[in-house]
């Protein structure tokens, strides 16, 4: 784990956004965000095919708010973005993980880095049917 990660995954949760209409498109970018101390994000953005594929892509990156403020305004036009609970949130990008698994697809390469912002957020022992905020 990275120094920059290591500060992270102990950082404040301001957000964990998800695509409202997610499981009737079937992909989606979902976007996991952490305040530093000193006032950065850091962020980890998954593209989620929940019908098959998995993680096909994803990122971290530690940005200034004003970045990210910018990165999230062009995210909500497209994305319709709507904040989820941050364990259902690990948990529906691990369950999407593991599905594609079973059928001998791997998360992309950048996912082992990008996963470790979850930190201690726990996703396990949690329902299996997904509800995004309006």
């Amino acid at each position: 784990m990275t120094p920059q990660m290591a500060m992270a995954v102990r950082a404040p949760i301001p957000e964990s956004l998800v695509p409202a209409n997610l499981f009737e498109q079937g992909i989606g970018n979902l976007a996991f965000s952490r305040s530093l101390p000193d006032g950065r994000i850091a962020l980890s953005v998954f593209l989620l095919d929940v019908f098959c594929l998995g993680v096909k892509d994803a990122f971290f990156a530690i940005v200034t708010r004003a970045e990210y403020a910018k990165r999230r305004s062009n995210w909500l036009p497209r994305e319709s973005l709507r904040p989820m609970d941050p364990a259902c949130f690990r948990k529906l990008v691990e369950g999407g993980v593991a599905y594609a698994q079973a059928l001998g697809l791997n998360p992309h390469e950048d996912y082992a880095v990008a996963r470790q912002i979850f930190g201690d957020v726990q996703g396990h022992g949690l329902p299996d049917e997904f509800r995004v905020r309006a």
